[in-house]
């Protein structure tokens, strides 16, 4: 094997690995580089453009390490924002309304001041998606951990929000499969099941007020998964495009230099 197909096959291992790994695995990277020689200022040099897409001195690993690190702080970030008290129901831009049908209700009962337990329904729906939030942090990081080489390099040569669209692809099933039975807690737990049966009780007597529909429940459910994961994502790419066109964003020395 030539020295660059060498170093490749190193650090695409190092790309793939658990990171209780990784540090033994950057001294293995260390000692890779001492036996191919290092360049002056510390670093392999990469291949051109034709190759890696012009990284100059820049290692490999670096840009590995570098992009895996923003991957963090972005989705870190994304979590803690989301994951408090009102981080959805008082953002307008990620703020979970109910389903289409029921807002409708919900608007048509406000004209008569009649809409308490469908705003309580609203609040309900949103505290489960804050509640569930935190949970995403493990999954990211396990994401990134098992990012291969190409993903990486996708990533890091691809559009600002090219990781937000790798997780969206990669994790929505498992975030979903996480999220549901949390959102479904805090629904049951406020009693908003009781009140979502409340309101279609009361809708069903009431002229030109459309219904909740047959399984309610389950239609709730659905649609604040979709409404959470979309207000997760949506300030995993803010953070995401930040960090590649902000210096300011670039938290750490790695991060400076990879994006720099």
């Amino acid at each position: 094997m030539n020295r660059r197909g060498f170093l490749l096959a190193g650090t695409s291992a190092l790309i793939a690995t658990p990171a209780a790994a990784q540090g033994w695995l950057e001294d293995g990277l260390d000692i890779l580089k001492d036996v191919l020689g290092d360049s002056e200022n510390g670093g392999v040099n990469l291949p051109g453009t034709g190759d890696l897409g012009g990284l100059g001195n820049l290692t490999v690993g670096e840009v590995a390490s570098g992009l895996k690190q923003a991957l963090e702080v972005s989705t870190g970030r994304s979590v803690s924002r989301v994951g408090q008290l009102d981080g959805y129901f008082k953002d307008a831009d990620i703020r979970i309304p109910l389903p289409d049908r029921w807002s409708q209700a919900q608007n048509m009962m406000s004209n008569f001041g009649m809409s308490g337990m469908l705003d309580d329904l609203e609040l309900r729906l949103n505290r489960g998606a804050e509640t569930a939030a935190p949970y995403a942090k493990d999954l990211f990081v396990n994401a990134i951990s098992a990012m291969t080489f190409d993903d990486v390099m996708g990533v890091f040569n691809g559009p600002d929000d090219a990781a937000t669209r790798y997780f969206e692809g990669a994790m929505t099933p498992q975030l979903k499969t996480t999220f549901q039975p949390i959102i479904d807690r805090e629904l049951n737990d406020a009693g908003a099941f009781k009140a979502l049966d409340d309101v279609d009780d009361r809708l069903s007597s009431m002229p030109l007020v459309p219904s909740l529909g047959s399984n309610a429940r389950s239609t709730l459910i659905s649609h604040g998964l979709d409404f959470a994961l979309s207000g997760l994502f949506h300030y995993v790419a803010k953070e995401e495009a930040a960090i590649r066109n902000n210096p300011g964003k670039r938290s750490t020395e790695l991060l400076k230099r990879v994006f720099g």
